[in-house]
């Protein structure tokens, strides 16, 4: 510890001071702050369609593409970027290895700022795949940096929309841009809508007592509804002088209405009366956001950067589940007298302050330095009533300090090199949880030789206990099943290493990698039962520091340009080996995913097959799969109007179905939900833009925070 405790200390305090050349680099006059990652690692290639740096790919979407694309969404989707998901309908970007992040011109981007992309404007695209220190986030495997070099003064608006035909189900966005000298005035809209009435849950459960009686039951499920509404306000301002300073203030609302979120399961348990059980989430949040930047472009070749967030979460959750005895039909079951009634309210709201600086500077031909720090305090109210009657009041500060080198080692290959120092203190009453973590990484990368390339990483991630995990209140939902918190958890760190190749040629892209990680003392969920006063057993989730967990990945795309630019087809495999070792129990378990994707880029239309079976996760005593994957696409794009046509889950009349599965040694289950509105669902796309005025040029951002974890456990 102490050895890498001084590895810190020099990257943050004796680097900077290094041997400055006077050598020039040749930077992008039409983008102002400095970008390390830009001047590393070039490689001369006319024409090229992919730069490979040593923590990205620099991607170059032909005109044609762009052209032919309508949005953002619209635009990384015709890349066909190996590990990344684009799923226009659902407005997602995802990736198998962990967490994606969206950027355009380095500032964190909503959905509704990617539907507003206009592609033609778009010079080119980062693909980091190994994001480094510097974006602090341990989960984060993606960054998307859309590069747009001029934006429309003057005005540029437009909207876009999907709607089922036969489903409530409606996607909407609406933005509209005006500017005037050096300013630009912005404001859009987002709406998100959802009614599903044939959601249904099946599983099959045992409960394995102590005393080594069982209780097997089958919960039946039965249509209910599922509804949301999901609402975005923003409002913006950008004053810029390219080359010198850059400011940029948003105000953003968010809200969602969840009003109906009901499951509905005959329940059935041999030698015990048939029972119905009726449950009801629904809820309320609200978050609205001032994010307030400023860039500064200095001598010599140096920038700094400036980022205030202020945030408020406000979160009203309530829980209902009532159990009847299963009579004649439902209705006539829900209108009789309920045997149980359980409940609770979660009700939160969270302050937040986030600020942050970064210093950057190019120290000489193949040596660039990076530093910075960011600062977050946060107060957290939540009241729970119901099974119990809490208000927990939570005080959170976290420190974090990065420093990174990037550089080349003569002709033959580059390297990042970084180390991140965080302290976390939380404090919840007398309980407080303070710690230091370190999160150093390197990456080397060799110089693409006849468009191979090899590039190995390795690092050590913090991973720290969440608000609600620490947070000490039982939440009872049902007789049998209930959720604590562990203000006992300790942090620990996941170590990793990454190895990776690449080839690609005009015909065929070849993407193949593998990695590990290994987290001693995992934080994963125990289930234990607890003994009550009637003699019957309530089965509790707790979190708890585990003995380990262990992961194997491995990982072949193939990307074939059967008539360049025309027709692609893109197939993918990735394998899983995870290892969950807890406190009493051991499991192994080996998912397999694979894909298939058929594209179709001739003229005005575009025409694309995808298909996959559903990506499956684990951790401690619990598996889950998400969603299977078929879906065709058709559109048409004619100057400013795009006009599309998708069939949902085509050849799938059952809808989506979700699975679970628990095997631990007190109960066992087995789940599916299915939502049935969603198979063979066609949906019609419609998207407009119009613009007038000339050109107008802003400074690409470099820092982007946000707070979304509210410490509720619902």
């Amino acid at each position: 510890m102490n050895k890498l405790f001084m590895l810190a200390l020099t990257l943050l305090f004796v680097i900077p001071c290094l041997g400055q050349e006077k050598d020039t680099v040749n930077v992008e006059k039409e983008i102002a702050p400095i970008d390390t990652t830009l001047h590393l690692n070039e490689v001369v290639v006319k024409a090229a369609r992919v730069i490979h740096k040593v923590d990205r790919d620099i991607i170059l979407p032909n005109a044609k593409i762009k052209e032919n694309s309508s949005n953002g969404y619209d635009l990384l989707r015709k890349l066909h970027l190996p590990n990344l998901k684009v799923n226009e309908a659902q407005q997602s970007i995802s990736s198998y290895l962990g967490g994606v992040q969206v950027r355009i011109n380095d500032i964190k981007a909503t959905v509704q700022d990617i539907l507003a992309l206009q592609p033609n404007d778009v010079t080119r695209i980062e693909y980091i795949d190994d994001p480094g220190v510097r974006y602090g986030d341990a989960n984060l495997a993606v960054v998307i940096n859309y590069v747009v070099k001029k934006k429309y003064v003057g005005y540029v608006g437009g909207v876009n929309t999907t709607q089922a035909l036969w489903e409530r189900f409606n996607n909407s966005n609406a933005f509209f841009r005006y500017n005037y000298k050096k300013s630009e005035f912005g404001l859009s809209y987002g709406l998100n809508y959802r009614w599903y009435d044939k959601r249904r849950m099946d599983s099959h459960s045992v409960y394995l007592q102590p005393d080594g009686l069982e209780r097997t039951v089958d919960y039946v499920g039965q249509d209910a509804e599922m509804t949301y509404n999901a609402h975005n306000l923003q409002l913006s301002y950008n004053l810029a002088d390219p080359g010198k300073y850059s400011l940029n203030v948003r105000f953003g609302f968010d809200w969602m209405n969840s009003p109906y979120n009901k499951k509905l399961q005959k329940v059935f348990e041999t030698g015990r009366q048939d029972l119905l059980l009726f449950t009801n989430d629904f809820g309320h949040d609200r978050n609205p956001v001032l994010d307030i930047y400023y860039s500064l472009n200095l001598p010599k070749k140096q920038s700094l950067v400036i980022n205030v967030v202020g945030t408020h979460l406000g979160s009203d959750n309530t829980h209902r589940q009532n159990e009847y005895v299963l009579l004649g039909d439902v209705d006539e079951t829900l209108n009789s007298s309920p045997l149980h009634d359980y409940g609770y309210e979660a009700d939160g709201s969270k302050y937040s302050l986030i600020t942050e600086a970064i210093y950057t500077k190019l120290l000489n031909k193949v040596l660039s330095f990076s530093g910075g720090t960011n600062y977050a305090v946060s107060r957290t109210d939540n009241k729970y009533t119901g099974s119990q009657n809490v208000t927990t009041v939570l005080n959170s500060n976290n420190v974090y300090l990065f420093s990174q080198l990037d550089g080349r080692l003569g002709k033959i290959a580059n390297f990042q090199l970084g180390v991140g120092a965080n302290y976390i203190s939380i404090e919840q009453g007398s309980v407080g949880f303070h710690k230091w973590t370190f999160r150093p990484k390197f990456t080397l990368a060799t110089n693409s030789i006849k468009n191979f390339r090899i590039r190995l990483t390795g690092s050590i991630n913090p991973q720290v206990p969440s608000l609600s995990q620490l947070s000490e209140v039982r939440q009872q939902g049902s007789t049998m099943q209930a959720n604590d918190g562990n203000s006992t958890l300790k942090a620990t760190s996941t170590y990793n290493g990454a190895l990776g190749f690449t080839w690609n040629n005009k015909i065929v892209d070849v993407y193949w990698g593998g990695n590990m990680s290994y987290t001693p003392d995992a934080i994963m969920t125990s289930i234990l039962p607890q003994q009550q006063a009637d003699g019957s057993y309530l089965y509790v989730w707790k979190p708890e520091n585990q003995k380990s967990f262990t992961s194997y990945f491995a990982y072949t795309t193939l990307v074939f340009h059967v008539i360049p630019d025309i027709f692609d087809i893109q197939g993918e495999l990735q394998y899983q080996h995870l290892r969950s070792r807890g406190l009493d129990y051991s499991h192994d378990f080996e998912p397999l995913h694979y894909g298939l994707t058929a594209s179709l880029n001739l003229k005005k239309w575009y025409v694309e097959y995808y298909f996959a079976n559903a990506w499956e996760r684990f951790s401690g005593e619990t598996r889950s799969a998400g969603e299977k994957q078929s879906t065709l696409t058709v559109s048409y794009k004619h100057k400013n109007l795009r006009l599309g046509l998708s069939c949902l889950l085509l050849g799938y009349p059952q809808g989506f179905d979700y699975k679970n599965r628990t095997n631990s040694k007190y109960y066992v289950s087995r789940g599916v939900t299915y939502i049935k509105n969603n198979g063979n669902m066609l949906m019609f796309t419609l998207g407009y833009t119009f613009s007038h005025g000339r050109k107008y040029k802003t400074d690409r951002r470099k820092l982007n925070n946000s707070d979304k974890e509210t410490g509720l456990r619902i």
